[in-house]
């Protein structure tokens, strides 16, 4: 549920698995193939994502996590102190890199473009 999760995710363009053995690997790649890439629209929102890639039970465990009220985040969500708080940081590190983040999406943007030409 949690790599499902965490590749639904349409704002983040890249997400990064740890895995330790062969069998962890299939089972990431067997997870990644339930994202048909044909079936979810360009401009879906990451529940519309969940919604096409889980099955009952997984959906019965989000909605149980999610829970705002009852489940085990409710306190953090509450308070607020589910922010990743390493966001001070890595604004540190864009301001540092001349043209900031603007400018390294544009380099990114360009290359894929030109990785797609070939």
């Amino acid at each position: 549920l949690a790599i499902l999760f965490a590749l639904a995710q349409v704002d983040i363009p890249c997400t990064l698995l740890g895995m330790k053995s062969v069998e962890e690997v299939d089972r990431a790649m067997e997870l990644a193939r339930r994202f048909d890439v044909g079936r979810i629209a360009e401009d879906s929102t990451t529940e519309k994502v969940l919604v096409e890639v889980l099955n009952v039970e997984e959906k019965e465990a989000l909605s149980s996590i999610l829970d705002d009220e009852y489940g085990p985040f409710a306190g953090v969500w509450a308070d607020g102190t589910f922010q990743w708080d390493g966001v001070e940081i890595a604004d540190e590190h864009w301001s540092k890199v001349e043209g900031g983040t603007e400018e390294a999406d544009l380099r990114m943007r360009t290359r894929t473009s030109a990785d797609e030409e070939r």
